[in-house]
């Protein structure tokens, strides 16, 4: 019992004597360094990058980190050295992403410095502003002492080809960041600076990595606007895959290629809405499993609907087969409708893993559950190829209406032309609502990309068309459905109450024929 006790007060001492995430004072957590890898004192003071003492009084223990917008993140207890409040070592502090800024780089894979064998010349010089207004060319890898740290998972490039003479950004010798010309000023613990490749790949430059800022009061609505557009969409194209499950008896082979259409379609809008969810974060591997799974199936109504155009071009013709031919060329149609969007799917993965430029990422598992809006990737692997998908469809809609057209002329009597016709003008519809749709998800991409003014307005109207988009498939192909099917309750229940009156009145008679003997 006296051991104990005597443990517990020894701890109780050194938790007083080391508080846990205090902090030093009135120092700020980006005035401080991580002292891990430091040579400490038996004094309690600590060398830091083996030039800077840091008395025992400015140490402290941290068991978070401190991030962009002042969010806390929880780690491992530690210590911090206070070093940038006061600059009584004569050396400035800037907030870079690594500790060594000219040989490593962000890995988008783990989101952690990493060391690089990039050989392209760089200069450290950059033009500092001074507190007096005016501009001295420093050495920012010795000048400056190094505090590391990614304010951000999803921090950025800003796209800069030099110095100063872009006027997009400014570095301070307090180490805060100007941006646009001082519209935003950063401080330390919302931005880091890194060596970046420039465009020609030749040389790198000094960029800084910064997290996107929502604006106020406006992205918030934009996420909850496009999470009710995907729900909508999903309710009604799942309502109209029920409908085409329970209340028709589907045996003919474009009845199934719609099928196809409309399962892949629901299950891509289900993974769109999980990852349109508002103000909810998912690990790296679910965000990544949830975009390339929205991709492959979204990607495959799009062939799907290919198929269903194709074929209904073949039975305009007169093409027919047997049953054991119809099953061999649906087994033929779920290759193509399934195969190639998997064989993108992967290439999409791969090259997402790869170490190629930015540019050429969809972004999807990185840092972003779906395609990176500040690149062109969305509209190469995904909007470029539903676009090319949807021009062979017109043309193969084409066709089959001139000889729909020319058949009739022939036989205007004839039922299965008649009903030929009907079901390919509800297709025409269809392709004209999926490439209305397309066209503003496409205007929506660009003006993301390029930072075009009235961005917003391109988002709200294409969430809009896509809401719509599932109504008008639902009332294109299950309202027929259903009204047939009410018609055909309503009339039974008018035979079963008609045949519950015969009765009545049959026993009525029955009983007075008694009365009467």
């Amino acid at each position: 019992m006296e051991i104990s006790k005597h443990f517990l007060l020894w701890l109780f001492c050194l938790g007083a004597e080391l508080p846990a995430s205090s902090g030093s004072g009135n120092c700020k957590f980006e005035d401080t360094v991580n002292l891990t890898n430091a040579q400490r004192y038996s004094n309690g003071s600590y060398l830091y990058d083996n030039a800077i003492l840091i008395p025992a009084h400015d140490v402290d223990i941290y068991d978070y980190e401190e991030v962009f917008d002042g969010n806390r993140i929880s780690v491992d207890p530690h210590p911090r050295g206070c070093l940038c409040h006061r600059n009584e070592h004569g050396r400035l502090c800037a907030k870079f992403c690594c500790n060594n800024p000219a040989k490593e780089f962000i890995s988008h894979a783990t989101n952690q410095c990493e060391p690089t064998d990039r050989t392209a010349p760089y200069s450290p010089y950059f033009d500092v502003a001074q507190a007096n207004g005016s501009a001295l060319r420093r050495d920012v890898t010795k000048d400056f002492v190094v505090i590391a740290g990614i304010p951000c998972d999803n921090a950025y490039p800003l796209d800069v080809v030099g110095g100063g003479g872009t006027n997009k950004w400014q570095l301070f010798e307090n180490g805060s960041l100007s941006l646009y010309q001082g519209e935003i000023v950063l401080s330390k613990r919302d931005y880091c600076l890194m060596f970046a490749p420039k465009a020609n790949g030749k040389e790198m430059i000094l960029t800084p990595m910064i997290c996107p800022v929502p604006v106020v009061n406006e992205e918030p609505v934009l996420g909850v606007f496009s999470s009710i557009a995907d729900f909508i969409t999903t309710i009604f194209i799942s309502l109209t895959l029920a409908v085409y499950l329970l209340l028709t008896d589907i045996k003919d082979l474009q009845g199934k290629c719609f099928m196809g259409f409309l399962i892949s379609l629901a299950l891509g809008c289900i993974f769109l809405t999980i990852i349109s969810l508002p103000d909810v974060v998912f690990p790296q591997f679910s965000c990544g499993f949830l975009g390339f799974s929205a991709y492959f199936f979204t990607l495959a109504s799009f062939f799907w609907l290919n198929v269903a155009c194709f074929h209904m071009l073949k039975t305009a013709m007169g093409s027919t087969e047997s049953n054991e031919g119809n099953k061999r060329l649906f087994r033929f149609y779920s290759a193509y409708a399934c195969g190639v969007p998997f064989a993108f799917t992967i290439i999409l993965i791969i090259i997402q893993a790869t170490s190629i430029s930015d540019r050429y990422k969809s972004g999807i598992g990185g840092d972003y559950c779906w395609f990176d809006p500040t690149n062109w990737s969305a509209m190469i692997y995904f909007f470029g190829v539903n676009a090319f998908l949807l021009c062979m469809d017109f043309c193969l809609y084409f066709v089959v209406f001139l000889n729909l057209r020319t058949t009739l002329k022939t036989q205007p009597d004839s039922k299965e032309v008649i009903l030929q016709k009907k079901d390919a003008q509800r297709y025409g519809v269809l392709l004209l609502i999926v490439a209305i749709a397309c066209f503003f998800d496409i205007s929506a991409n660009v003006s993301a990309v390029r930072q075009l003014e009235g961005e917003s307005v391109w988002y709200y109207i294409s969430s809009f068309i896509n809401a719509v988009y599932g109504i008008f498939i639902f009332v294109l192909f299950a309202w027929g459905p259903v009204k047939k099917w009410r018609h055909q309750r309503e009339c039974l229940r008018k035979g079963y109450a008609k045949d519950d009156d015969d009765t009545k009145n049959f026993e009525n008679i029955e009983i007075s024929t008694r009365n009467l003997t």
